[in-house]
């Protein structure tokens, strides 16, 4: 990675990084030195090891304000503070999605896909934002 963006050290959030694209992210990550929290509503296969960077589970669907809360406060308990999130955690989905799926699904994917995306955010800028700070 170019000098402009370090990963050395710092600690970030991956919603939904037990696999697909949010495990690259992690792994790559953690090879670059970074403290990395999963947050996922599923366990990761693995959690890298031996790498530079820390890496570590923490459960929590994105789509529920309390734990998004609860994992940011983690998260900071186990790593000392946040500087990145990654917003990875969403729902695709195939086909219509007005014809081939139901209300409830539709539901369920605004509440990840928008509403978990501003949950996350909302709960983890000020700690990056303070974190910023205390590194300038």
């Amino acid at each position: 990675m170019g000098k402009e963006f370090r990963l050395l050290g710092k600690t970030a959030i991956v919603t939904g990084g037990s696999n697909g694209l949010g495990e690259a992210i992690v792994q790559l990550f953690a090879q670059e030195g970074a403290n990395v929290a999963i947050m996922d509503i599923a366990e990761p296969k693995e959690v890298p090891e031996g790498s530079k960077g820390r890496a570590a589970y923490f459960r929590g669907d994105v789509s529920n304000y309390q734990d998004c809360e609860r994992v940011v406060s983690e998260v900071i308990n186990s790593f000392g503070e946040l500087n990145i999130l990654v917003n990875n955690a969403g729902i695709s989905f195939a086909g219509n999605i007005l014809s081939d799926n139901s209300l409830d699904f539709w539901h369920n994917v605004l509440n990840v896909n928008l509403n978990g995306f501003f949950y996350m955010t909302k709960v983890s800028l000020p700690h990056m934002i303070k974190s910023e700070k205390l590194s300038s």
